[in-house]
This record gives C-alpha cells, structure tokens and sequence, in this order.
C-alpha cells in the first residue's frame, strides 16, 4: 500500500490537427508509440499518461505509456527527442486514436473532468466485503480502483481515502460505471455526494493535486 503520494508523469503534445498524429506515430516496438521531438528530462523506462491535445478538433485522447528512448541531440536528419512507447494494456486507445487521426468516423468521448494520474490508498465496502487497494486516476467527478475484484454496474461502494500529510480520511459514496478486465484491471467509480461537506473536501484535494500534477509532473517538450 502506498504511504506516500504517487504521481505519473503527463507529457502533454499539441498537435494542429488529427492528421498530425500520423506523422509522430512510429510502428516499433508490441504497439508502437509516438516520437516527441524537444527535450524533456524523462529516463528510459518512465512510465508517462501521454495527453493527445488536437487543437483544429478541440479534443483531447489520453493513454498510457512508457518512455523507451531519448535522443539527447539532433543528427543528420534526426531530431533530438523521446520515444513513449504505448502501454501494453492499451492497444484499444491506440487503435482509437489511429482511427482518429485517420479521419475515420469513431466517437470520442469528451471527458467532463480531467483525471488526474495519481495513486492513493482507498478503502472500499460493500454489504459484504471491505478491501484496500489503490487509486490510478482521479477527479472531482470520480476515481479508478486498480482491483481483481470487478464489481458489477451499479455497485454501491462506500469509499475512504486518506492522502499522505491529511489526519482525517476523506468518506464518500460511490457507484460502479464500468469495469476493466484485461490489462489494468479494476473499476471506473462516480462520486455519489450525498452531503455538501464530502464534496467540499473532495473538491480541495483534487484542486492541490491538479497544482502538484501541473507545476511538478506536467512536461511540454522544448526545443533546441
């Protein structure tokens, strides 16, 4: 269980169109990845959320990944940058932004608050059943449970989290929207608030998290 916050790097990259994806987009490795020309100080072996921001679409895809290599200075006719590879367990998001970048008709979702890349410990019950497992992303709308035990839709979860520094857990209902059984496993839950004061402290935390992601955590590439 973790005793102290954990935060995923998010390397953010404006692209000017969908179109634009196709040509950082590389085929090595299981999935293949995206080339992000700059500099970023990212080692080898990072895991990153990689935040696709298409600005003519005004959209926004995210996925996992992982940072496979860094070329630290240009040559001939390569540029300085790094090689983010995609996460094994996210070979759907992948093919999801392909289609997309291909200008193929596929739904993207607009998410209605940024998740957040960070681990917290969570306790969690049900009528039968308490566990403690960790958080993978967060917002003021919901959290996901990295779990083996996939709850059904609909699911009623009366939750705890206890952030590294607070002396007082955060309680809160929530409700199983979806679930994932391959790859990261676990279980999408809504905040169910049924109290201002649960909402006002959940509200305050994602607010100082948001402020450590961005000023910490948040890398833009830079050129030469």
């Amino acid at each position: 269980m973790a005793t102290a916050l954990e935060i995923t790097p998010t390397v953010v990259i404006e692209l000017a169109d969908r179109r634009a994806f196709l040509g950082c987009f590389y085929h090595q490795g299981n999935l293949g990845g995206v080339f992000v020309p700059g500099h970023m100080s990212l080692s080898p072996g990072t895991r990153v959320l990689l935040e696709l921001v298409f600005v003519a679409e005004k959209r926004t895809l995210r996925a996992r990944g992982v940072v496979r290599w860094q070329r630290t200075r240009s040559a001939r006719n390569l540029a300085a940058g790094v090689g983010i590879e995609f996460a094994p367990q996210e070979r759907r998001t992948r093919d999801l932004i392909l289609d997309f970048a291909n200008g193929r008709n596929v739904q993207v979702v607009a998410s209605r608050a940024r998740r957040l890349p960070v681990r917290l410990a969570v306790g969690y019950a049900t009528e039968s059943v308490m566990l403690s497992d960790l958080t993978d992303d967060i917002s003021e709308g919901g959290l996901f449970i990295c779990t083996e035990e996939l709850f059904e839709i609909g699911t009623k979860l009366n939750l705890r989290l206890k952030p590294p520094g607070h002396l007082f857990a955060i309680q809160v209902v929530g409700e199983v929207m979806w679930r994932q059984g391959e790859g990261r496993r676990g279980v999408g839950v809504r905040f169910v608030f049924e109290g201002g004061h649960a909402k006002h402290r959940i509200d305050r935390l994602i607010e100082k998290l948001r402020e450590r992601v961005q000023s910490e955590m948040e890398f833009r590439p830079t050129e030469d």
